[in-house]
């Protein structure tokens, strides 16, 4: 039963990414030197995201950014999945930047949310834009780095007063992200099955501005 299990997760595997177009696979790991509080590259298991944000709870006014967008996946999902009004990957390693951008461009085609970007840059220079309403982390970084991105987020909320939610996998930091006493949980949970077949904790939960404050 074990080996069939096996043999069932890599064909679904196999069945989801020749939905996509892949791009040419890089010849190694991406060479980065990650400063102190930055998490080297994993990936995001294929069709985790629709576990953790219902698409029935997207509309085309909302606008998802992932900090840490790696090689594109999640972001892909995104913007196929969902009727986002615009998504955006944030990712501080050129190859992997090029490579997220490579990942939606060659997909175009099937694309709900035609609007997309990746930018490249340190997460500590990036300023969130004040129309964000989905924050995506796939345990990208931790301490005083997920402290200042925080601290932006709800800077953003404040200038531009709306709900952002916050979609945290393999949440180390929680918190970081509860310190505030603004974020209100939403669900939380396990999920995940392809790839490795392995499960994955998450937390999904609301970024509120301060006259919101949760008691």
């Amino acid at each position: 039963m074990r080996v069939l299990r096996a043999l069932r997760r890599a064909l679904e595997v196999v069945l989801v990414e020749r939905r996509y177009a892949q791009a040419q696979p890089p010849a190694g790991p991406p060479v980065w030197n990650w400063k102190p509080h930055e998490k080297a590259f994993a990936a995001t298991p294929w069709r985790l995201l629709p576990h953790l944000l219902r698409p029935s709870e997207v509309s085309g006014d909302d606008v998802f950014v992932d900090f840490g967008c790696g090689d594109g996946r999640v972001l892909l999902e995104a913007a196929h999945l969902y009727r986002f009004g615009r998504v955006v990957g944030v990712e501080v390693v050129p190859d992997l930047a090029a490579a997220a951008r490579s990942r939606l461009d060659l997909n175009r085609h099937l694309l709900a949310s035609p609007r997309w970007e990746v930018v490249r840059a340190d997460v500590l220079d990036y300023e969130p834009p004040d129309d964000l309403t989905v924050a995506y982390f796939f345990d990208p970084f931790t301490g005083p780095v997920f402290d200042a991105v925080m601290r932006r987020l709800e800077a953003s909320v404040e200038r531009v007063p709306r709900r952002v939610r916050i979609v945290y996998v393999t949440p180390a930091e929680l918190h970081r992200v509860l310190r505030s006493g603004r974020v209100r949980r939403v669900r939380a949970g396990v999920a995940g099955r392809l790839r490795t077949g392995g499960r994955y904790s998450y937390f999904v939960g609301e970024l509120l501005p301060a006259a919101d404050q949760i008691e």
